[in-house]
């Protein structure tokens, strides 16, 4: 049985709106997913919602403005952790745009980078969405010590 959703750890999801029902379905009721579709939605959010437990930024945030978000999130809120993410494959970014979105997004403070499209290619589909949801959960451990290494499977 799920906790209560006042009880679930908040997880503010900054995505596009086709993306946030993947990224429902995938963390369903372990969290209270709250969308935002804007940098400056989300940074009001972070400033004004003290539960806010974790930022899950997709690439195609707000017309592809992740890593200003992120940059902005790390900044006005760094006990926050981030997580970034690709979610759909539809993205045409080389491989060289898609490593220079990985290594910047952790440049600017970014614990970790989920390739969804990535790691479903090597692991499946269902064994995939098991580790995207172990690993944002795992960031909401306190005790937990960050290490990007999600995009490789």
């Amino acid at each position: 049985m799920p906790l209560p959703e006042r009880q679930r750890p908040r997880v503010l999801v900054a995505c596009t709106p086709e993306g946030f029902p993947v990224l429902h379905g995938i963390l369903g009721d372990a969290v209270e997913l709250v969308p935002v579709h804007s940098e400056e939605e989300a940074l009001r959010r972070l400033a004004r919602d003290a539960r806010v437990a974790l930022l899950l930024c997709s690439m195609r945030f707000d017309d592809s403005r992740m890593l200003d978000l992120v940059r902005d999130a790390v900044v006005g809120h760094p006990r926050i952790p981030c997580v970034c993410c690709r979610v759909n494959p539809g993205s045409h970014l080389s491989d060289e745009s898609l490593h220079g979105a990985f290594v910047a997004a952790g440049f600017l403070g970014a614990q970790e980078f989920i390739d969804l499209p990535e790691l479903e290619a090597a692991l499946g589909a269902p064994r995939a969405r098991e580790r995207f949801r172990a690993i944002v959960l795992g960031h909401l451990e306190p005790d937990r010590v960050c290490g990007g290494e999600s995009r490789a499977a």
